[in-house]
């Protein structure tokens, strides 16, 4: 199979199983908001949150290596499967031993335990999942999201709407549903003839700690840059105006299953195409397409912002003005998918550290902002300082992996496309009369700015699929 008819399988099928579950949790927001007030899904939303930060420094971010050494063609997947999980249990006894320092925490301490066993239970999840990617089981891969999903919508109705258990169910529904994934891979995908305790490979644990070891301060500052401005907003504007700017943020969640459903198949052909003469084209061509893909879809969610926020809502207007929050949030998703598109390849080069300085950068310059912004435009500030930030951060990166990866980038493009986001987000914060024929008009001229590019980049990916003979180059 030719690199572009792999790449574009992959994404149909990562597509299948991801865009439902995705969509599926999209589709529960209702619920959510008819059940929990605003200060119960901030309280909710920053024990979330918590945990993401928490997944990666308990797991050490071995699951990150998982992925990348299971992808190497001649790597014994034994030992780093089993390296993964014996790392993964030292890094959780660690976290246990230092866990009652969060008591001082004031917004997580009453949920101290809930939160430990979601951390536990979600870094095995990482590992597994990564490890079928790994292995190119991307069927599976791609069945495990919708089962996942389903079951966290099961468990949510039920909890929520039956058990009527609160923030406690909102959890519980996440941790049962990973619970039970863990179970069905070790199950179909025989992942327990992958583990041993004994006479591991030391040279490749070695290699694995040292490559996921820079993932954990890049972790960190990649939520730093995503996610402290939920607590900020908690500790200076209170648990309501975060449960409103958690509601706005997950309008630009339709671009981050866009964005995401495309990356995850992405980092399968950078691998494979690591060594490739033509990579510098392959790379050039798919980027293309994507950012056509990112800018075109975040112009139509921000054309019908206001009805969608009102259909998700479904009348429970005491999160409707939340929507106001979401186009710099927009704007934000869009250049974070830039920046991981372009994080692909210090996976594919093995260079984790660089990964660290240039989100070190973006997670710094977050903070800054938001410590200006919060106080004087409240949640509205936690947006801009994240768009700015992930803005920032986009043109270090194409600078920096320039020097391992060199393709032409059309900045013409990407400044116009930008410039038509923000005019349509200030328009919808402003509010102007006939701010729909505004958007409308704007919408138009990102349609086409992209149609030339766009047209031929999806052309050339399907002639690229016809074509075996590019594959062989």
């Amino acid at each position: 199979m030719n690199k572009y008819k792999k790449l574009i399988v992959n994404t149909i099928t990562f597509a299948l199983g991801t865009f439902g579950s995705k969509l599926m949790v999209f589709l529960l927001i209702p619920i959510y908001t008819g059940v929990l007030a605003p200060a119960e899904l901030g309280t909710a939303d920053n024990i979330i949150q918590s945990a993401y930060l928490l997944i990666p420094l308990a797991g050490l971010s071995i699951n990150e290596a998982v992925l990348r050494f299971a992808l190497d063609r001649d790597s014994n997947k034994a030992d780093v499967f089993s390296t993964g999980l014996i790392v993964n249990f030292i890094g959780l006894s660690l976290l246990l031993c230092v866990f009652p320092l969060l008591l001082f925490v004031r917004i997580i301490a009453d949920h101290l335990v809930l939160l430990y066993v979601y951390v536990f239970i979600g870094t095995f999840k990482a590992i597994a999942s990564n490890f079928i990617r790994g292995m190119g089981y991307v069927k599976l891969f791609a069945f495990d999201g919708i089962m996942n999903t389903a079951l966290m919508s099961f468990f949510t109705i039920f909890f929520l709407l039956v058990l009527n258990s609160g923030i406690e169910g909102y959890i519980s529904a996440i941790i049962l549903a990973d619970c039970i994934s863990i179970l069905f891979l070790f199950k179909i995908a025989d992942l327990g003839k992958y583990v041993k305790w004994r006479r591991i490979d030391k040279t490749l644990s070695r290699a694995m700690v040292a490559y996921s070891i820079p993932m954990i301060p890049t972790a960190i500052m990649w939520w730093i840059t995503n996610a402290s401005d939920r607590f900020m907003i908690t500790y200076m504007k209170g648990e309501a105006a975060n449960g409103l700017y958690n509601t706005a943020s997950k309008l630009p969640y339709i671009i981050t299953i866009l964005a995401g459903l495309f990356s995850q198949a992405w980092q399968i052909s950078a691998v494979a195409e690591e060594e490739s003469a033509s990579r510098n084209g392959l790379y050039e061509r798919v980027f293309d397409f994507y950012q056509t893909l990112i800018f075109v879809g975040s112009a139509g969610l921000l054309l019908f912002i206001k009805p969608l926020m009102k259909i998700l809502l479904r009348g429970n207007f005491n999160y409707f003005d939340g929507y106001i929050y979401a186009p710099f949030l927009i704007m934000s998703t869009v250049f974070s998918a830039f920046v991981s598109f372009f994080g692909s390849i210090y996976v594919t080069q093995k260079k984790s550290n660089r990964a660290l300085v240039t989100m070190s950068i973006g997670g710094v310059l977050n903070v800054l902002l938001n410590f200006c912004f919060i106080p004087i435009l409240g949640p509205m500030g936690a947006a801009l300082a994240t768009f700015i930030s992930y803005a920032v951060v986009f043109p270090i990166r194409v600078i920096d992996t320039r020097k391992y990866v060199k393709f032409r980038i059309s900045w013409g493009k990407i400044l116009i496309n930008t410039g038509t986001l923000l005019a349509m987000s200030l328009i919808i914060i402003i509010g102007p009369r006939f701010m729909w024929a505004y958007l409308t008009i704007l919408f138009i001229i990102a349609i086409i700015t992209n149609a030339k590019v766009g047209l031929r980049a999806l052309f050339t990916l399907i002639d690229g699929f016809k074509k075996k003979r590019i594959g062989q180059e």
